[in-house]
């Protein structure tokens, strides 16, 4: 999947070296809910393995974000279902540090966002982000995602109890977007 200066790829096992340097940032793992600490080479193994199969079986489709101008991924997105029969599944998503603030990842939700729609042919996504991340705020709300509510002190990072803010989107409201209509 194509978008402006950004491709989306199914992700594979030889991303992860370039993943794997990156995702160890605090900057960036700090946000990441499931991750483990200290985060490990064999971590980022066993992820690839699992995504492989999880792909095979149509669950988990997870895709390296990169530049037109290069084959390194500078972040992922996936979109995660829960059976084969949910009619629905969550976005998750992370993107390397020197490319925040340049809008490539409200690009790549975008594209996940039409794949999920699209080619998978769901009823509904979710998404979340934790609520002191604004940046991620920004980038959900302009997916066209509509809050629905927050799941208070999930995570405990930095001392502080982390609440998460969920939103959805319902395939109906996205095929009345002008977006989806191009």
């Amino acid at each position: 999947m194509r978008g402006k200066g950004i491709v989306l790829r199914p992700l594979r096992k030889s991303d992860g070296d370039g993943l794997y340097r990156h995702i160890r940032d605090q900057k960036i793992a700090r946000w990441l809910l499931n991750l483990p600490r200290p985060y490990r080479r064999k971590d980022m193994d066993e992820f690839l393995k699992r995504a492989a199969k999880n792909t095979k079986s149509g669950l988990w489709h997870y895709f390296a974000i990169r530049r037109l101008d290069s084959d390194e991924p500078i972040g992922m997105v996936g979109v995660h279902r829960n059976s084969a029969e949910s009619p629905g599944a969550d976005i998750g998503y992370w993107l390397v540090r020197s490319h925040w603030g340049q809008g490539i990842m409200t690009q790549a939700v975008r594209l996940a966002v039409g794949y999920a729609f699209d080619k998978l042919r769901l009823h509904r996504l979710s998404i979340s982000h934790f609520e002191p991340n604004d940046a991620s705020r920004r980038v959900i709300e302009k997916c066209w995602f509509r809050r629905e509510g927050m799941s208070r002190e999930v995570m405990f990072r930095g001392g502080n109890w982390l609440n998460l803010v969920n939103y959805g989107l319902l395939e109906p409201e996205y095929r009345r977007l002008p977006a989806a209509q191009a």
